[in-house]
């Protein structure tokens, strides 16, 4: 047997013969506040149009890709309390992140405590030797007389975000020392010995 309750969804006061606007209740969207400084009516049309942003982007000399996302319209004016802001590093097509590559005949490696690389000088003849003292990253193939070279994860993605609360700085698109630091994702990649592409996510939370 079934039952039909009534589902209270909004409430309004009568005044003087006439009802108010009503508050409307419930969970969804349409029903929920858009985010800070956002110019949408509630949380559902901000999913649909998307939040106020003005976003800036440069190539570092290294090759990393920066993206700074301040979430606000432009107008300062418009700002209550503070905005939220996203700052993004792409190390994909730098080589500063690189635990090894290759540029015309010469091969670039990263520092001994990454990668377990060194030079020594021998010394009768005086001339410089690399060795390798990490057997899981680098090993000598005998039978083919090849270096095999396994990198550990690379730095790749790196993204923090933030609340920014002194609007003197609001022409900043640096990380300030008092924006909030709010959480951090660090994105990582490798090849394995099958030659499959390994990508590892990790989040910071700071609250």
């Amino acid at each position: 047997m079934s039952y039909e309750q009534s589902v209270i969804t909004e409430l309004r006061r009568k005044i003087s013969g006439e009802f108010e606007t009503p508050v409307r209740l419930g969970a969804e969207q349409r029903y929920v506040k858009p985010m800070l400084n956002s110019h949408n009516n509630n949380l559902e049309e901000q999913n649909i149009l998307g939040a106020d942003s003005v976003t800036t982007s440069w190539t570092d000399l290294e090759g990393a890709t920066h993206v700074v996302v301040k979430y606000y319209d432009g107008d300062p004016t418009h700002i209550t309390g503070g905005y939220y802001i996203h700052f993004i590093t792409d190390f994909s097509d730098s080589k500063i992140a690189s635990d090894c590559y290759f540029e015309g005949n010469s091969l670039y490696i990263p520092e001994y405590k990454d990668m377990g690389a060194r030079f020594e000088q021998d010394a009768k003849t005086g001339e410089w030797n690399i060795v390798f003292d990490d057997p899981d990253t680098v090993s000598y193939d005998e039978n083919n007389q090849l270096i095999c070279i396994k990198p550990a994860f690379r730095l790749t993605r790196r993204e923090v975000l933030c609340f920014r609360t002194n609007l003197s700085k609001n022409d900043s698109v640096i990380q300030e020392d008092d924006d909030i630091v709010i959480s951090e994702k660090i994105t990582t990649q490798r090849s394995d010995e099958e030659g499959r592409l390994v990508t590892k996510s990790a989040i910071i939370n700071y609250l």
